[in-house]
């Protein structure tokens, strides 16, 4: 799905002029994984590889959490500013749970910073996507990826998300060794130029964004 379709979603939600991402110029971007050694560059931590290349190309690193979120999560702040001239303020997380139990990271989160589902976008890994592909969703369903899961039973299903296509292994793999598996040196090959890709997908967003809030103020 590209920067028109995603937009037409985020004109479908009820309260379209509050749904936007930069009412307050803030962002939440939460990157789902495994935490620990064992897990490290495994298809299923694909949404946190993406903020640990962009942090990485920012210069900045996770810091130790506020009080409050210390036992929940990992963050990183910056502020970066839109072609309009807009400041917004980036929020980067990865909960400190497995990921199943993603969820209470991320409403913690949304509690301390007074913050609303509708303000984070969640990077995961996506099964149903070959990789090299893509998308930006808003709202939905878990289609089965336990983090969604439990975030949407911690804070409701109205949160966006980037998909970050990982395939699905042949038919004498199981789904869950294939995820929990670390991408094989050919993946491993594509997965910096991946990483761009997803990341100006979120700044290109983010710009569109802004143009439509001025617009609808």
């Amino acid at each position: 799905m590209g920067i028109p379709q995603f937009l037409n979603l985020l004109k479908s939600y009820k309260e379209a002029k509050s749904a936007h991402f930069m009412n307050n110029n803030k962002l939440f971007i939460v990157g789902l994984a495994n935490p620990g050694k064992k897990y490290e560059n495994t298809r299923h931590n694909a949404g946190a590889l993406v903020l640990d290349y962009w942090m990485n190309k920012l210069g900045i690193e996770y810091t130790e959490s506020k009080k409050g979120l210390a036992n929940y999560c990992q963050l990183a702040t910056t502020s970066l500013t839109l072609q309009e001239g807009q400041e917004i303020q980036i929020f980067f997380m990865q909960p400190k749970s497995y990921m199943n139990l993603s969820g209470s990271a991320v409403r913690q989160l949304l509690n301390f910073y007074k913050a609303e589902p509708h303000e984070l976008l969640v990077i995961h890994d996506e099964t149903e996507l070959p990789l090299g592909e893509i998308r930006l969703k808003a709202g939905g369903g878990h289609r089965g990826h336990n983090g969604l899961r439990d975030i949407i039973a911690n804070i409701g299903p109205d949160f966006h998300r980037l998909r970050f296509g990982i395939g699905r292994p042949d038919a004498k793999e199981e789904l869950a060794n294939y995820v929990l598996a670390k991408f094989s040196k050919a993946e491993q090959a594509s997965l910096a130029e991946l990483h761009e890709k997803a990341k100006l997908l979120c700044l290109d967003f983010l710009e569109t964004e802004q143009k439509i809030i001025k617009k609808n103020a």
